[in-house]
């Protein structure tokens, strides 16, 4: 089995969540374990977040008699608490989602998370703490690209999290 310090991630690349307005699902969920560890082969109280991170951006209606804001819902969920040789808290089944609220007609929004290539060992212990990001790009037909944003989360092997705009 791997050291318990050389944490990994199996599912690092950039992954489009939504496409021009349209959702779209991870496909591989990431982790934070010893290198060579198969989840399955873990111990420990497994327990998935009963309250996942989770951040809403509004972009305000130009013509507000004719259109609502623009509302998305941008959230990452995980599993945590399981042991390798009783010894450890990892991450397993992370996962990074969008819901769209509404978008105004004119208006596409697309975005990108990228969890990282390795997990961040924390203590003795350890507890295993793993990054990502969250791209927002919001175009209109008309002017293309008009702004993007960037948010960061870290979330960690004993369940506790954090989401913030970079």
């Amino acid at each position: 089995m791997g050291d318990i310090a050389d944490i990994v991630n199996t599912a690092s690349s950039v992954v489009k969540i939504l496409d021009s307005n349209v959702t779209a699902s991870m496909g591989s969920l990431a982790s934070a374990l010893p290198r060579g560890v198969d989840p399955l082969s873990t111990g420990g109280n497994w327990q998935r977040v009963e309250k996942p991170l989770l951040v809403t951006l509004t972009w305000a209606a130009l013509h507000p008699t004719f259109s609502s804001d623009s509302v998305l819902n941008l959230g990452v969920v995980w599993t945590f608490g399981g042991s390798v040789n009783g010894t450890g808290r990892y991450i397993k089944d992370a996962e990074a989602y969008v819901t769209v609220g509404y978008v105004a007609s004119t208006y596409y929004f697309d975005v990108s998370v990228k969890f990282a290539e390795s997990g961040t060992p924390i203590g003795p212990e350890p507890i295993a703490m793993l990054t990502g990001t969250f791209n927002v790009r919001r175009s209109r037909i008309i002017t293309g690209i008009q702004d993007s944003l960037m948010l960061g989360f870290k979330i960690l092997g004993d369940g506790s999290g954090v989401l913030t705009e970079l």
